[in-house]
Formats: structure tokens, C-alpha cells, sequence
């Protein structure tokens, strides 16, 4: 299996209806390509996308809060300048201003599909903002592994469902 983030690299066709957009990417730490490079380098590093922003999730963008139920602030990216917006601190859902500085929000996520996890529920909360406001989202980089199994999460199915997993339907990456 390819992981979306090396088929962005790989193949410049990917990469053709970026060019000229303002990128936001949410990631965590296991968000790192077959090179295990990190995602936000990676993306950074390809020539013609202009990367504006980034998300994390519990736990950090990089992996710097790996204690459970800490919450980490925002802050400017030092090797790339971008701002990377905690949506594990202050705020769960992005806020307006977060919103703006994006066209096109790229998704680089790795869960286990557990329920008690905070990463698909702020992918949930992201994809439905970005609905509201008629923002993309990148659906070529987004993966959600789970465990023991070569699926990844899709976007939400109609109707209810008791966990923040199952509202998800999966499909064959």
C-alpha cells in the first residue's frame, strides 16, 4: 500500500490542482512519508504548493505532548514560518480566523478507530467546517489506518451512529 502523502510526491498530477492555493495540512506525529519524513517538511519541501497554515491534534503537530489531557497552545512553525493552530488547547473547532488562511485543507491522519481517540473527532470537526465554508479537502493525502486492517476512514455516512469512528465509512486505500 502507497500512503497518500508519497503519491503527492511522486506524481506531479497530484500536485496540479494545488498549485496557486493556500494549503493547510492536518497532521500528527505518525503523519511521515515512506522516507519518514514529517508530512508539513514534505509538503513544504515540493516545489509550487505554498503551504499557509498547519492543524494538530491531541498531542501536537510533531508529537511534543505526549501526555494524555495536555493541551498544547498555537504557534509559529520555526523552519517553515507557518502558524500551526492547536486544536487541543484553547479551542477544539478551528475558529474563523483559522478558516481564512486556507482554500484547500490537506489531511494526513493516522487512528487506531477506537472511540475514545481525539483525532477522528477533530477531523470530523475540520471536514464540517470546511463544508460550511465550501473549502476542499484533500482527499488524495488523507488516511486514517486502522488497526489490523488495509482500510482508511472516508467521509462521514448519512444517518447516526453511536462513535465518532463508525460515522466514518471506510474504504480501501
Amino acid at each position: 500500500m502507497k500512503f497518500g502523502i508519497d503519491r503527492l510526491i511522486a506524481e506531479p498530477a497530484l500536485r496540479r490542482p494545488l498549485t496557486g492555493r493556500r494549503l493547510a495540512l492536518l497532521a500528527n506525529p505518525a503523519s511521515v512519508t515512506a522516507g519518514l519524513v514529517h508530512s508539513l517538511d514534505a509538503i513544504a519541501a515540493l516545489p509550487g504548493l505554498r503551504l499557509n497554515a498547519a492543524f494538530g491534534p491531541q498531542h501536537g503537530l510533531r508529537g511534543d505532548k505526549q501526555d494524555n489531557m495536555v493541551e498544547s497552545p498555537d504557534f509559529e512553525d520555526p523552519q517553515h514560518g507557518i502558524p500551526v493552530f492547536s486544536l487541543y488547547g484553547q479551542v477544539r473547532r478551528p475558529t474563523a480566523a483559522m478558516m481564512d488562511c486556507f482554500d484547500v485543507l490537506l489531511v494526513d491522519l493516522q487512528d487506531i478507530g477506537c472511540r475514545v481517540y481525539t483525532f477522528i473527532t477533530t477531523l470530523r470537526y475540520l471536514l464540517q467546517d470546511c463544508a460550511a465554508r465550501a473549502r476542499p479537502c484533500g482527499s488524495s493525502i488523507a488516511r486514517i489506518p486502522r488497526a489490523g486492517r488495509s482500510r482508511a476512514c472516508g467521509s462521514r455516512r448519512a444517518g447516526r451512529a453511536s462513535s465518532a469512528p463508525a460515522r466514518c465509512r471506510c474504504v480501501t486505500a
